[in-house]
């Protein structure tokens, strides 16, 4: 289920280490072909004060871009997610890596894509395998090496109006911390709900608008929930109150097409 959204995005370097860009403001346009055009705001020499909700890994991090989202639809709204090809899992999180960057005509985005390890216990909608497997979620941590050249192969001049050039050896291999109001980490060892969208052309799932996408299970609920029909969707899990991790909406699993109540 493709949705259409438009997308600013605030970089604010936390160290002023980019002397040429010392108290100054540099913005430009950047089309992809599936968002309207999105401004980029380079803001040098503040500090990691504005921050303050954001998690810092252990590796070390060069400075903070800041996601603000326009959709064109209300992706708080779980039932807004749920689509024709829309896939819904229980999933059990193994791990995450760092972010990686799509340069495919299809997924070109100028932002990294966090890929998350699964283990998917049980499919309550469409049809997926149980078992590993591994989907993205907008936003995370880039190697700022890697930010670099995904900019020179798909958004040239990016870098020179932005500095990059001028950042040594030891700050390129430093990160950039992508994250806004719908990035949610997926801790390993959690389980979750998931809500996914499937990009066939390049064989890749995506946990559906960040945070959103992902709902934790409220065991007071009694009952249990079963994957209706074959194999691939799975056996067991307790039949609970799914709640959004970023919003605590609802998301109602009763009515989906694999899930049935006993």
């Amino acid at each position: 289920m493709k949705k259409n959204y438009k997308l600013t995005i605030s970089i604010i370097l936390i160290i002023g280490i980019i002397m040429s860009f010392s108290g100054c403001e540099v913005s430009q346009l950047i089309e992809t072909d599936s968002r309207e055009a999105k401004e980029v705001s380079l803001l040098a020499d503040e500090t990691e004060e504005g921050n303050d909700e954001v998690e810092i890994p252990d590796y070390k991090i060069l400075g903070f871009v800041n996601l603000e989202y326009s959709w064109a639809f209300d992706v708080s709204d779980p039932n807004n997610l749920i689509g024709e090809n829309t896939i819904v899992v229980e999933a059990k999180i193994i791990s995450s890596e760092t972010g990686v960057f799509f340069g495919d005509d299809d997924m070109l985005d100028s932002i990294p894509y966090t890929p998350v390890n699964i283990e998917i216990k049980n499919v309550l909608l469409g049809e997926a395998n149980l078992g590993e497997l591994t989907v993205y979620t907008m936003g995370g941590s880039a190697l700022m090496k890697d930010y670099i050249e995904h900019n020179e192969k798909h958004f040239p001049g990016k870098n020179e109006k932005q500095g990059f050039y001028d950042l040594s050896d030891e700050e390129r291999n430093m990160y950039m911390s992508f994250t806004g109001e719908d990035y949610y980490e997926f801790p390993a060892g959690r389980e979750y709900v998931l809500i996914l969208d499937y990009n066939p052309s390049a064989d890749v799932y995506f946990i559906m608008a960040g945070g959103y996408g992902g709902f934790e299970k409220n065991e007071t609920a009694e009952g249990i929930l079963r994957g209706a029909g074959d194999s691939t969707r799975g056996v067991g899990s307790t039949l609970s109150d799914y709640r959004n991790v970023l919003t605590e909406r609802r998301l109602d699993i009763v009515g989906m097409d694999n899930a049935i109540i006993e």
